[in-house]
């Protein structure tokens, strides 16, 4: 796909620390309770097969697969999919992971899913609504389609372009409207689409940055962010706080 802004080494690199990500726990991780808040709204009523595309490192297979869903997913890092397995072996969790490009023909997999979700992935594109019916064909008729990308619009986004540029620059910065038009466009029905949580400076990525004053300016930002979830007020996720957009759409 012409459009993309990735390729297999930057996802590579980005999964080949020494460490598997941790278990998806929204009663412990205050950095996804409101994305899983989401998720179990979206998917009430909804079971079978769940394909994650672009599941590198997936730490949220257990978690769909808790949900009740049979998992699978794809990647086409080599590295990201042995993270993936061996996430899952770790759980005792039966899954399919499939090493390979979600933009590829991959007719076995076509139609064959009552949900598909993608976290962090179709804002690698420069034509997101091509991405959203890319992924698309995978699902059953009337599936369900979840897409997130963190909110390079608001605040994280300046925090991203300050602390590592070439990251940030490969990304699309959308906002929850750019996100709902392009389901729209793609041809699905959105459900739901909002901005989630608030402001964690700890969806900041420096791979790369080898500067100790940035590196220290992250470390300041995340223990900010800390404090922050401690607050005995809350505020309104907005496009400028939050970290996250999530849409939810159905294929027709």
């Amino acid at each position: 796909m012409e459009s993309r802004l990735t390729d297999p080494d930057y996802w590579s690199r980005s999964w080949s620390g020494p460490n598997l990500p941790a278990n998806t726990d929204p009663n412990k991780d205050p950095k996804v309770r409101d994305l899983c808040r989401f998720l179990q709204e979206v998917l009430v009523g909804r079971s079978g097969q769940l394909l994650e595309i672009g599941c590198g490192g997936s730490r949220f297979l257990p978690y769909f697969s808790r949900l009740g869903f049979r998992v699978s997913g794809i990647d086409y890092s080599a590295i990201g999919c042995q993270q993936a397995r061996m996430i899952l072996d770790r759980e005792g969790i039966p899954g399919d992971i499939y090493e390979g490009d979600a933009f590829d023909e991959n007719p076995s997999l076509v139609g064959r899913y009552d949900v598909v979700v993608s976290f962090g992935v179709i804002e690698h594109f420069l034509d997101t609504a091509e991405a959203v019916r890319a992924f698309s064909r995978y699902l059953k008729p009337q599936g369900a389609m979840i897409s997130t990308c963190p909110n390079l619009a608001g605040l994280l986004g300046l925090g991203q372009r300050i602390l590592n540029r070439s990251v940030y620059d490969r990304h699309i910065a959308l906002t929850a409207e750019a996100l709902r038009k392009a389901h729209e466009a793609a041809g699905l029905t959105v459900t739901h689409c909002e901005y989630l949580g608030s402001l964690d400076f700890h969806a900041l990525n420096l791979q790369g940055v080898e500067r100790l004053d940035k590196e220290l300016a992250y470390r300041v930002l995340t223990r900010l962010s800390r404090i922050s979830w401690k607050l005995p007020f809350h505020v309104e996720p907005n496009r400028f706080l939050s970290s996250t957009i999530a849409c939810a759409a159905c294929a027709s």
